[in-house]
């Protein structure tokens, strides 16, 4: 078909003569409503975009002389942060004399590491700043938040099913 029947089919349907693939010998055209099409394009970018899980990075931050409640605290936090399936840093700042002590915040680290080993990952290891030590850290895909809870529950007989997996994972070893 010729470009001028293309272009009298398209005035009697009241349509628009599109180019679809211009490399293509002879070029291949469509007949279509190019608003009606451009709109619809728009609408299922907008639904794809609203299915779209973003994952966000959220902080967590501790300083190196923390109490045991306010440590369970935080990983309680961390905890509810990776259950929802966001990545968490997790930041130790130190202050003034803190600075002699870092060992005190990598301890601090290792610890973190240790009691959510079975709940995350560590996506970037520990990182020295000027007065901060931080780490990355995501969930494990493979396994769901109910399965650890109830590995952590197995673990501690003691405990009920009512209590939460934290409180059994979160016991520092100070």
């Amino acid at each position: 078909m010729n470009l001028e029947e293309a272009l009298n089919i398209s005035k009697r349907l009241d349509t628009d003569l599109i180019e679809t693939s211009p490399n293509s010998f002879p070029p291949a055209c469509c007949l279509m409503d190019h608003g009606k099409y451009k709109y619809r394009s728009s609408k299922k970018k907008q639904k794809d975009k609203a299915k779209q899980k973003t994952m966000q990075t959220k902080e967590v931050k501790f300083t190196p002389n923390i109490g045991k409640k306010d440590y369970r605290i935080k990983m309680r936090q961390l905890v509810s942060f990776l259950e929802k399936g966001n990545k968490v840093k997790v930041i130790v700042k130190f202050k003034g004399r803190e600075l002699c002590f870092k060992y005190m915040g990598f301890e601090i680290l290792k610890d973190i590491q240790t009691d959510l080993s079975g709940l995350c990952s560590v996506e970037h290891s520990k990182r020295k700043e000027d007065k901060t030590i931080s780490m990355l850290l995501t969930t494990l895909n493979q396994r769901k938040p109910k399965q650890h809870k109830v590995e952590c529950i197995k673990r501690n007989p003691n405990l009920t099913e009512a209590q939460s997996s934290v409180s059994s994972v979160i016991e520092p070893d100070v």
